[in-house]
């Protein structure tokens, strides 16, 4: 039990510095890069929280892949991510789909 305290700091650790990692390659615009490092962090056992899928979502967006930034607000408190969607998530997944020319997906 002496372990565990340490094993689940590292996990937090490493969850920071992957979420780190994913909202730099999205600022850039690099969304598979930001996409393979969800992956990375749901694949090593870690749970991604809201503001690192908040950080895919607004990746996608940059990188002007409109379908899946809408998709990405559905994985937001729909199982692969344990927290609700906020104000970041709806506002990211709105405006791509605005720069898509997709209002109708909002409306559904």
């Amino acid at each position: 039990s002496g372990g565990r305290p340490c094993a689940e700091a590292a996990a937090r650790q490493a969850l920071r510095e992957g979420t780190a990692l994913l909202v730099a390659a999205g600022r850039r615009g690099f969304w598979r890069e930001a996409a393979a490092r969800l992956g990375e962090l749901q694949a090593a056992g870690l749970e991604p929280g809201v503001v690192t899928f908040n950080a895919l979502v607004s990746a996608l967006e940059r990188g002007q892949q409109w379908r899946w930034a809408f998709h990405g607000l559905s994985e937001v408190g729909g199982g692969r991510c344990p927290e609700p969607p906020d104000v970041v998530t709806h506002s990211a997944a709105v405006s791509a789909c605005g720069r898509g020319q997709r209002w109708e997906w909002v409306l559904e």
